[in-house]
């Protein structure tokens, strides 16, 4: 997932937060580990506006095991 497509996504939930039970993105990484961003946690919008690459996003922090 490009890291524009996930800003796109972090702003539909930003508008569309309280119409939805889970807004949330999974990555699998190159050791097949998968990791789920929850858009819907008020730090995951800020960290990926800030990221320069989703793969460093997802290993980071803001992201955990799915």
């Amino acid at each position: 997932m490009a890291v524009v497509k996930l800003r796109g996504l972090a702003a539909f939930a930003a508008e569309y937060v309280p119409s939805f039970h889970r807004i949330e993105a999974v990555a699998k990484l190159e050791d097949d580990t998968l990791r789920v961003l929850d858009l819907q946690d008020s730090k995951v919008p800020d960290a990926v506006e800030s990221a320069a690459d989703v793969k460093s996003l997802c290993m980071g922090n803001v992201a955990t095991d799915y």
